[in-house]
């Protein structure tokens, strides 16, 4: 199903040619106008709801937002979310490097009740919508969320960008985000082609490839070759938790696919019950963080960051601010703890990842 807004003169004409493209794999193609938000949701709810701040609700994410809920609606009245068991929504300027995983990779994966899966990394906090699978009987729940958000207000009146805002979906269902590794990047026409964030650039080393996040392309490059080797989607049940990159640091997320051989250990493992390690203090993890106790890490923790006293320098590191601002009375505080695990030897990379983030933070 493509379901777009109108926007550019030819819009007619490249609906034809996907049209002609995916032949019978194409089920309906719909190009709509775009919708004023104050319209849409209400102009009370509209204007209450921007109160909050954040890229949530600038021109082009509202859009976003508006065509989620009207997805719901369209799927509902052509009875198609009764024809299918899985579901995957996704930019259409996505470019697949290797085959995305099967409809029986992602009804292996995915409970039905909870799962929400999405590819690792570009979450900036919060949920990466941008290609998201799960099982029917969550679409109209997660398609509904955003007017449900609006309608009914935020949980507080912190700063969202749309990842964030998306997080709250899940939350507020309980849901669970598990991941899979990146398999696509966010492509496009043209140089000129209009984004929201960030501005079109052609990869020199990649033949002019166009991108929008280099990151993001180089980690689906280097997954490619993964799979050139493998060529198969793994199933990690239950999901097991793998360091990812993120912008501004990183952070550690549950995978229910992986793209290389699990050893048979892991499943003979089953569920821990031991916390899982703790996650960027700044992300989104309400339901998700619950579920992952019952993943354990993948990699054992090396001697520099194992134990609960070498975790000691990281939390001062990324309380350095406010430390030093109540320098007077925490002295005696950080005296002690320097006693106990001195800050010399293994603070740099710490140091570096809360400097990362710092900007973000403050």
């Amino acid at each position: 199903v493509v379901y777009c807004q109108r926007q550019l003169p030819d819009d007619e004409e490249r609906l034809r040619l996907l049209e002609a493209t995916l032949g019978e794999s194409l089920v309906r193609a719909v190009l709509y106008d775009k919708l004023r938000a104050e319209d849409y949701f209400g102009e009370a709810s509209w204007t209450k709801a921007c109160k909050v701040r954040g890229n949530w609700s600038n021109p082009g994410n509202r859009q976003v937002l508006m065509n989620h809920c009207k997805l719901k609606t369209f799927l509902q009245s052509e009875g198609l979310l009764d024809r299918y068991e899985i579901f995957v929504f996704s930019r259409c300027d996505m470019m697949h490097l290797f085959p995305f995983p099967t409809s029986d990779d992602l009804l292996a994966a995915l409970d039905p009740s909870r799962d929400v899966l999405t590819q690792a990394g570009h979450e900036f906090g919060g949920v990466n919508y941008n290609l998201a699978a799960m099982r029917a009987p969550l679409v109209p729940e997660y398609l509904e969320g955003p007017q449900r958000i609006i309608a009914n207000g935020f949980p507080n009146s912190k700063t969202y960008n749309i990842e964030r805002f998306m997080g709250i979906v899940l939350g507020n269902n309980g849901w669970r985000n598990l991941r899979m590794p990146v398999s696509s990047f966010i492509t496009a026409d043209q140089l000129m082609d209009r984004s929201t964030w960030k501005t079109i650039k052609a990869s020199k080393k990649r033949n002019n490839l166009l991108y929008k996040y280099e990151a993001q392309m180089e980690e689906a490059f280097k997954n490619a070759e993964t799979w050139s080797q493998h060529g198969t989607w793994y199933h990690l049940v239950p999901p097991r938790r793998f360091q990812v990159e993120e912008i501004h640091g990183r952070a550690v997320r549950p995978f229910a696919l992986w793209l290389e051989q699990p050893p048979p250990h892991w499943a003979a493992q089953g569920e821990k019950t031991a916390a899982a390690p703790r996650v960027k203090d700044d992300d989104i993890a309400s339901a998700e963080e619950v579920a992952a106790s019952s993943a354990a890490p993948v990699t054992a923790p090396s001697p520099e960051r194992s134990g609960p006293s070498q975790s000691l320098p990281l939390l001062l590191v990324r309380l350095r601010p406010l430390l030093h601002f109540l320098e007077p009375c925490c002295k005696p505080l950080l005296e002690a703890l320097q006693l106990c695990c001195p800050l010399t030897s293994h603070t740099s990379q710490a140091s570096e990842l809360a400097d990362r983030g710092s900007g973000e933070r403050r």
